[in-house]
């Protein structure tokens, strides 16, 4: 049962909240949207009011007071008084035309200096994959090499053995021959 009386307590409560603060305004609040394009226009500033709420969609949002703003009217009133009012005007307008080339000029830079970085990277993992591939080649080279340098010492030493061989097979023929050739002398000899 006290459960059921706390949902009813809180739940008038959440319904005359709204209510009450209905009551407390003297006017319904106003919202004003900064929406993207409100930040390269040239639009009259707009007036907030007490209340009012402002909903900013763009980078920056810059705040004058009521004296600063009455401040740059007067400003701007004393300057277009002028012929020279005019001239400032074009200045600003051009101004305004560089400035917004320069933001493309950098937007682009950017977009070019990513596609640089990028093809950068691409480039050092690919030197990397190919110096991978080089060490891979230099490695089987030099087993290769050390394979071959132990075939050719092998082969050294049977032509050495070989050579002995032969050796002391011509030097038995040549001592055989000759050992013959002093017996059939003695014999004769005698």
């Amino acid at each position: 049962m006290m459960k059921n009386s706390t949902k009813i307590v809180f739940l008038l409560l959440f319904l005359l909240i709204p209510f009450t603060s209905i009551l407390g305004q003297e006017k319904e609040k106003d919202t004003i949207i900064i929406g993207k394009e409100y930040a390269r226009s040239r639009k009259l500033p707009r007036t907030a009011k007490k209340g009012t709420i402002i909903i900013n969609q763009i980078d920056s949002l810059y705040l004058v007071n009521q004296i600063r703003f009455h401040y740059y009217e007067e400003l701007r009133k004393e300057l277009f008084k002028n012929d020279f009012g005019k001239d400032i005007e074009n200045i600003v307008l051009k101004y305004e035309r560089i400035v917004e080339e320069n933001n493309d000029l950098f937007d682009q830079l950017e977009l070019k200096s990513k596609a640089q970085s990028d093809l950068f990277q691409k480039t050092i993992n690919e030197l990397k994959s190919s110096l991978d591939e080089t060490d891979r080649t230099l490695s089987l080279t030099q087993k290769s090499l050390n394979n071959a340098n132990t075939s050719l010492e092998l082969s050294m030493k049977q032509i050495e053995a070989s050579q002995r061989r032969q050796f002391w097979k011509n030097f038995g023929l040549i001592g055989g021959g000759i050992g013959i050739g002093l017996l059939v002398g003695l014999l004769i000899a005698n």
